[in-house]
């Protein structure tokens, strides 16, 4: 996944996972898409999953686990991620 990528995923990602995340997660993470801070987002996103059990599937994981790759950010929260089946 190149940069460019990386990008398109990230202005997505609050919407897409608005309903899975507290208030004050979801507005850090539009705060950092306004700002252009997509690394840190997806390493927002992947840590409030992973700390708070919520269920995504197994394509989101794969999908999260190549953006944490690409940006650097959240790594260590992908292996916590619940998938349900």
């Amino acid at each position: 996944m190149n940069q460019d990528e990386v990008i398109k995923a990230g202005r997505e990602l609050p919407e897409r996972y608005a309903d899975r995340v507290s208030p004050e997660v979801l507005d850090g993470m539009q705060l950092m898409r306004d700002g252009g801070e997509y690394g840190e987002l997806v390493g927002l996103l992947t840590a409030a999953l992973a700390k708070s059990s919520v269920p995504i599937t197994a394509a989101e994981r794969d999908e999260l686990r190549e953006l944490v790759e690409a940006a650097g950010e959240g790594g260590e929260y992908v292996d916590g991620l619940t998938v349900r089946d």
